[in-house]
């Protein structure tokens, strides 16, 4: 299908525009956001890097305008980082688990992870919402869709709006934990490793929403602890429990291996906000970059992951 030259512009202009802006508290404050780090750069992307680069997921523009996804090395000071804080709140909320070994038996820094995690898929949310919204207004202008109307266009550009909307209200949700810790649920389990592979922040929902309904959210961190020591922290308000603990009780009844193969299933399908050791992705056979690649494509795009089985991400 022929695309209009104006909106394959418009494409490339927003696909290399950063949403910038610092999402703190009510999100009020004027000061330039930086590239703030939703996974904890000096210890657990320290322990997965190779000359200073991780492998990330990455979405390009081919010559023609579509979208492809990659898995390339990236430097660790970009891996992981969005354009949501300014360096003054970066610092503030995040100081005690940036300046120090990350304790996840500690109720505190499960909740700052958990809140690293909002905080970055409410900037993805946002940012995603501005661009197709962007699109969708241009498609307007050109006189490609009505504007006084719905249109599937229209639609499109309002559902990521209210996913955007909900996104905000759930970190509402748990800024208000933050004096009542004991409302943040969390699952912990310590992983042996030969060596450090994964690192991830994540924030997804658990089915669908409808209407104005509220996402049921769930924050799944993994993070190096040490080359022997991989901690997954999953974690959901406790008001949601009845969702999430079905969800998830599979997952922990199993062991260590068959943990981490359902837990790689579960970053795969789910999220895209994770660093791979690039000694590790290396090490794999070239049908399964290949492969993963393809699923991780499929579940992006059309919401189906097909075949993961064999796909270890740590």
């Amino acid at each position: 299908m022929a695309v209009h030259p104006q909106m394959k512009a418009q494409f490339f202009a927003t696909i290399g525009k950063q949403f910038n802006r610092c999402l703190s508290a009510d999100m009020t404050c004027e000061r330039t956001a930086i590239r703030a780090h939703s996974v904890q750069n000096a210890g657990a992307l320290d322990l997965i890097c190779l000359d200073g680069h991780v492998i990330c997921p990455m979405i390009r523009a081919r010559g023609d305008g579509t979208p492809e996804i990659d898995f390339i090395p990236v430097g660790r000071n970009k891996a992981t980082t969005f354009t949501g804080l300014c360096s003054e709140h970066d610092s503030e909320i995040f100081r005690e688990i940036d300046r120090s070994p990350i304790d996840v038996t500690n109720p505190r820094h499960l909740y700052l992870l958990a809140k690293r995690s909002i905080l970055r898929e409410l900037h993805a949310t946002m940012d995603g919402a501005s661009k197709i919204q962007s699109a969708y207004l241009k498609r307007v202008e050109l006189g490609l869709d009505p504007k006084d109307r719905a249109s599937p266009a229209a639609i499109e550009a309002m559902s990521h709006l209210l996913k955007a909307w909900r996104t905000y209200r759930y970190r509402c949700k748990l800024d208000r934990v933050q004096g009542h810790l004991g409302h943040l649920k969390s699952h912990i389990r310590i992983l042996p490793t030969d060596k450090a592979r994964l690192a991830a922040s994540i924030f997804f929902g658990i089915g669908d929403c409808k209407g104005d309904e509220d996402i049921v959210g769930t924050f799944v961190n993994v993070v190096p602890l040490s080359s022997a020591q991989t901690a997954v922290a999953i974690s959901y308000l406790d008001e949601h429990s009845e969702h999430c603990d079905p969800f998830f009780a599979e997952l922990f009844r199993s062991d260590d291996e068959k943990f981490k193969a359902k837990l790689s299933a579960i970053v795969i399908r789910k999220a895209e906000n994770f660093a791979i050791s690039p000694e590790y992705f290396e090490s794999w056979p070239k049908d399964m970059k290949d492969r993963l690649r393809e699923v991780f494509v499929r579940t992006l795009f059309n919401g189906e992951a097909g075949e993961i089985d064999g796909i270890l991400l740590l």
